[in-house]
């Protein structure tokens, strides 16, 4: 590494880092088992230092509280829990006529899409009768236009008319008899 990457990262500031007790435990075994992994060698428990900070007193946390305080406190809490109850009991049935009247709703929605599903069900079903009658139709016409092109085909060359590829197969040495010429126009 150069010397001006070294100078360019970010460096930690150098502080001592206090150690967990847990954190230094972890780090006394493991360099037990790094320096000797037999058993013959062990450390001994009084040896071992309590790297926890010790623990401030705390202080009581429990006030004595008067008798007459306490049935102050009890019959207050017995009106506020009739309150409660009163007003849970009050809260409970709007909420449940609430309820009911959603409910009430619902089915008359249910009820008027089901209606309405009747009719779309007889509207579709009028659809595919008229298209099975309008396909017959389409068929009747086709049938009736093949029969009529075949007819009119018959007729033009039965009629001895002679068309112009009729004129065209013909050869030179021949001269159809009812062509007009130009010398027959003059004549």
């Amino acid at each position: 590494m150069e010397v001006g990457e070294r100078d360019a990262r970010v460096t930690r500031p150098t502080r001592t880092r206090r150690q967990t007790a847990k954190a230094a435990l972890l780090r006394h075994r493991n360099a037990q088992h790094d320096t000797d992994s037999s058993d013959s060698s062990h450390v001994v428990e009084a040896d071992h230092v309590n790297l926890e900070p010790p623990s401030a007193p705390r202080p009581n946390r429990t006030r004595r509280i008067r008798e007459g305080q306490m049935e102050e406190a009890a019959h207050g809490n017995a009106e506020h829990t009739r309150a409660l109850k009163e007003s849970k009991g009050q809260n409970l049935e709007s909420m449940l006529v609430a309820i009911l009247g959603a409910l009430d709703a619902l089915k008359r929605d249910n009820l008027a899409l089901k209606a309405d599903n009747q009719e779309l069900k007889t509207a579709v079903g009028d659809i595919t009768r008229e298209l099975a009658d309008t396909k017959a139709q389409l068929a009747d016409a086709k049938t009736q236009l093949t029969e009529l092109t075949s007819g009119l085909g018959a007729q033009i060359r039965t009629s001895g008319l002679l068309s112009y590829a009729d004129i065209a197969r013909t050869p030179l040495s021949s001269q159809p008899s009812n062509l007009r010429t130009l010398s027959g126009i003059t004549a």
